[in-house]
């Protein structure tokens, strides 16, 4: 019997880059992707899908990738939930928050990024986890 595809769940504004996520992960063959448009969805739908990881984008306009993640840190159910930061807006990248530390498994990108990048650390966060 085949393992089960590892789940993505990808949080971001930009309609694009989720179907860019979409395929790269889906053509890897090992990855299932759901995607979620609106960061205060997003830990509710992390709850209800359980994720191996999320893909998530600072730059929202309902709800800051830092409130997000926060969020999905509080929740029992995705307390442990590896994330991969992208976003090209460095400043916010630079901004973390003073007690980020407690905010478990984290790499940051800066987009754009090669997909070398991307996927060796999508590799490594679920290694970890």
């Amino acid at each position: 019997m085949a393992d089960q595809p590892k789940m993505i769940m990808v949080v971001d504004d930009d309609h694009e880059f989720q179907q860019l996520m979409k395929a790269v992960f889906s053509d890897l063959g090992e990855f299932a992707v759901c995607s979620c448009l609106y960061g205060r969805a997003a830990p509710s739908l992390a709850k209800q899908k359980r994720p191996d990881l999320v893909i998530l984008d600072l730059a929202m306009p309902d709800m800051d990738g830092w409130e997000v993640l926060a969020s999905l840190r509080v929740q029992p159910e995705t307390a442990s939930i590896p994330v991969l930061i992208v976003s090209a807006a460095v400043n916010r990248l630079r901004r973390k928050p003073k007690d980020a530390d407690r905010l478990g498994k984290v790499i940051t990108l800066e987009k754009p990024f090669d997909l070398t990048t991307l996927t060796d650390s999508v590799d490594y966060l679920l290694q970890q986890g």
